[in-house]
């Protein structure tokens, strides 16, 4: 029995899990890596924090799976997309990585709506940037940190830059690469579009591009005195983490719709066409000939973390004992209220909205009668609400077939069948839970040829869902509740925010 290693390297936690050749996990690890704000805007993180995780967390789920590890014939690394990890020819961090949630380039978005750029950046790349966009941070460190970028040789992803550590070469695949610089139709890197951006003299920092599948080097002799991978395994060239969890969800054919509720609002629908609209990004998929649009804002189960942590709710000591997650408590709050038809509603904006990283999030419609439980009811379906306001858009122009939820709302039943009812339409709950891992892992198992190809190794898997049928009477209900939301969302965006001016006495 040969094994392969799945390392998803999210924004807070990077997990390593070691899968048989048959998908099938048996053992993982994970280690936390922080990230911290140096200004307002600023979230970023420590690349060798980064990447002493990975190593620390690849060696204890080789140890926790109780597997020699010379069995381990290859390992695959995702991660999250966007922001940029500048490094030098050697790997090296040459500044700290700007993450996916560092919004410092705004100006830059405001600059190139101005100037009436957008319209060809999207018409040519399938999408208009966004803050955390690479062209973006790469345009904002030209005006602020020439020298970093003078001493910069590669601009990486996340994943990309724990596989340069693990093999001492740069690359990239077809999914990470589409995140500013491919060209929507050839979906290849094009000189022109560095010209959009005024980046002409950074198209070196553009890393090599291969298959997800592609075995792009091995793990050198230092990288495996870290990770207890032995010199010479195998390492693919992995994919966006956006990516990897559609395929560990059993989603990669055209027609397929998977929402993943995480950090981030993820909507994304697989096509055979790059069908372009202002509501969603077009970026290639694991599969050459194939795009993904991707429809998405940083307001999902991340939101509901904060309202909690805000709140001062949490899972106490006594709860984990008997087995009780957050989801537990949430559920209960939610059923005890859920058919109150003057519940109040919530914008869950609190770290942007789909439309503009600057926006806020509100309570509407709160009234004295209105407990915590009213609260944690309107956090949760303001959340749904936001997808299917991804998901509409989608479904206005792309053929969906089949609707999958992935993330921590696909294991909590009674927020499954919310998305259900939400959306009028069937939705299957992934039950798999580390899904980014084993997408990345099916990569690498592709890569060692145990399948012919990413096809082959998605449909392999036996995908575990629970399928919910939307209620009608419910499904009426919300959509009232919806369209409400939607009417304070219009709102909303023409009031605007507060600008921050002023003193303080």
């Amino acid at each position: 029995m040969r094994y392969v290693v799945g390392l998803d390297a999210g924004l807070t936690v990077t997990k390593a899990v070691v899968f048989d050749e048959t998908g099938a996990p048996v053992g993982n690890s994970s280690v936390r890596v922080a990230t911290f704000s140096r200004r307002e805007r600023w979230v970023e993180r420590d690349g060798e924090e980064l990447w002493l995780a990975a190593s620390r967390s690849i060696a204890s789920a080789i140890a926790a799976a109780g597997v020699r590890a010379a069995d381990v014939a290859a390992i695959g690394v995702t991660g999250h997309g966007d922001g940029i990890y500048l490094v030098d020819a050697a790997g090296r961090p040459t500044r700290a990585a700007v993450t996916s949630l560092d919004t410092r380039a705004q100006r830059v978005i405001d600059r190139w709506r101005q100037d009436g750029a957008l319209p060809a950046m999207l018409d040519a790349t399938g999408q208009l940037p966004f803050a955390a966009s690479p062209a973006a941070v790469i345009r904002w460190m030209q005006d602020e940190e020439p020298a970093a970028l003078a001493a910069s040789r590669w601009a990486l992803s996340c994943k990309d830059y724990i596989t340069m550590r693990l093999t001492g070469l740069a690359g990239t695949d077809f999914t990470e690469a589409s995140e500013s610089f491919t060209d929507r139709h050839s979906q290849d890197y094009d000189d022109r579009l560095l010209d959009l951006y005024g980046l002409r003299e950074f198209g070196h920092l553009r890393p090599p591009i291969c298959a997800p599948d592609e075995v792009v080097g091995a793990v050198t002799a230092a990288a495996s005195d870290l990770t207890g991978l032995p010199a010479g395994t195998a390492v693919v060239a992995g994919v966006h983490d956006v990516d990897a969890s559609a395929m560990g969800s059993g989603a990669i054919r055209a027609g397929q719709l998977v929402m993943v509720a995480g950090s981030y609002s993820i909507n994304e629908v697989f096509a055979d066409r790059p069908t372009i609209d202002e509501r969603w990004f077009i970026r290639n998929a694991p599969v050459h000939g194939r795009w993904v649009a991707m429809s998405i804002s940083p307001t999902s189960t991340t939101t509901l973390e904060w309202f909690l942590r805000s709140s001062g709710l949490r899972v106490t000591e006594t709860d984990h004992l008997a087995g009780r997650t957050v989801y537990d408590l949430v559920r209960e709050s939610y059923e005890s209220v859920r058919d109150d038809v003057n519940a109040p509603l919530f914008v869950p904006y609190v770290y942007g909205s789909p439309s503009d990283v600057r926006s806020d999030g509100a309570f509407l419609d709160l009234q004295s009668w209105h407990r915590g439980d009213h609260l944690v009811r309107a956090v949760l379906e303001g959340i749904t609400f936001t997808h299917r306001h991804h998901v509409d858009a989608l479904r206005s122009q792309l053929a969906v077939d089949q609707i999958r939820l992935t993330g921590g709302a696909a294991r909590a039943p009674q927020w499954a069948q919310l998305f259900a009812d939400t959306l009028g339409a069937p939705v299957e709950s992934v039950q798999t839970t580390e899904t980014g891992a084993l997408g990345v892992a099916l990569c690498a198992l592709s890569g060692v040829g145990v399948f012919p190809g990413l096809d082959s190794a998605v449909g392999s898997i036996q995908t575990e869902v629970v399928r919910h049928e939307p209620d009608p009477a419910r499904t009426r209900f919300l959509q009232q509740r919806y369209e409400r939301f939607e009417q304070f969302n219009r709102a909303l965006d023409s009031v605007g925010r507060p600008t921050g001016e002023g003193v303080v006495t």
